[in-house]
């Protein structure tokens, strides 16, 4: 990964990933992006247990103690590593997903902090029982709406003629003679009247095009599910129909997160456990972010006629599935 701040190497060993970073750049952040990039490409939580900083002469190594517990830990990570597009092999995907995270961080920090936040939160709960699961993953989905999208879709959704009636109803009610506290209750409520909200904003997200009705509904219906709980009984079509919903609050979330960083390119899309469906995105500009483009991103041809596909965490997928299958949520 090459650029005018720095050049990256990055080595999978397989048992460990070794990055070497070269140039003038905030160490700090730049291991942050590359944490945040290997993590969400991966599906796995990496851990620096060996660094070593070079400034000028001065070589410094630090030597952290990690969690054997996370190492074992995975989720489905978004994005396929190996696939023919037009003959070739698609590098040029990943490396822009990784500048974009970098401009990102450097240009608009809330938004990295927020969608590299709410990974984590998901990545966490992904990997305990299915009803704090199910929960965190549809509220990141609702935290990622609030911090980012909904500022922008809150100016497209005002009305100013609509605004300018609220005004002259509520000066009409605050003319009324009734009690003090339900007067003022009711104006907080006409106050309110088309607010955008997270259910609303994922309308408007469907009309863009850049989610499914499908996905809005499930996230609606595992919203509900998990903030209300009730008993419901054990039978095929409850755990197919709760699969169902997690497979696509799944893919609403890294579909937000990889807009986030104008990512375009092929996406795994979750539906069946052994086989996810591999679709190709173009970039729907929400945010008004200039996409930024790797200098090297050179495409590859393969050796062999066929390119073995990596496919997403399939065993703890399955795993986790069947954790689901037993929760009792609507």
């Amino acid at each position: 990964l090459k650029s005018d701040e720095f050049e990256i190497s990055i080595i999978d060993h397989k048992e460990y990933v070794e990055v070497y970073a070269n140039g003038d750049f905030d160490v700090d952040k730049l291991f942050q992006a590359l944490r945040f990039y290997i993590g969400f490409t991966s599906g796995t939580l990496p851990q620096a247990y060996a660094m070593s900083k070079r400034s000028g002469s001065e070589l410094t190594h630090y030597v952290r103690s990690i969690r054997n517990s996370i190492k074992s830990q995975s989720i489905p990570h978004p994005i396929p590593e190996n696939i023919l597009i037009d003959g070739v092999i698609d590098v040029k995907s990943h490396y822009d997903l990784f500048f974009n995270i970098w401009h990102v961080l450097n240009n608009h920090n809330v938004y990295f902090e927020s969608t590299y936040s709410q990974w984590k939160r998901v990545f966490a709960a992904f990997n305990t029982e299915s009803a704090l699961s199910n929960l965190t993953s549809s509220t990141s989905v609702e935290g990622i709406l609030i911090d980012i999208f909904m500022p922008k879709l809150v100016e497209e959704a005002r009305d100013e003629e609509y605004e300018k009636q609220k005004i002259e109803i509520i000066e009409k009610i605050k003319a009324l003679e009734i009690d003090p506290t339900k007067r003022n209750t009711i104006i907080k409520q006409v106050a309110g009247w088309g607010n955008l909200y997270a259910a609303k904003a994922l309308g408007m997200l469907v009309d863009k095009k850049l989610i499914s009705t499908a996905e809005k509904k499930a996230w609606e219906k595992l919203r509900h599910a998990a903030a209300h709980p009730k008993f419901t009984p054990h039978t095929i079509e409850r755990q197919i129909k709760e699969y169902n919903r997690v497979s696509s609050c799944i893919n609403l979330f890294n579909k937000l997160v990889l807009n986030v960083y104008s990512y375009s390119g092929a996406q795994f899309e979750f539906g069946e456990v052994r086989q996810p469906k591999i679709v190709l995105h173009d970039l729907v500009n929400i945010l008004g972010l200039e996409k930024q483009e790797a200098k090297n991103s050179v495409p590859m041809k393969p050796e062999i006629e066929k390119v073995e596909q990596a496919e997403p965490s399939r065993g703890v997928f399955v795993q986790k599935l069947k954790e689901i299958f037993s929760g009792l949520f609507k």
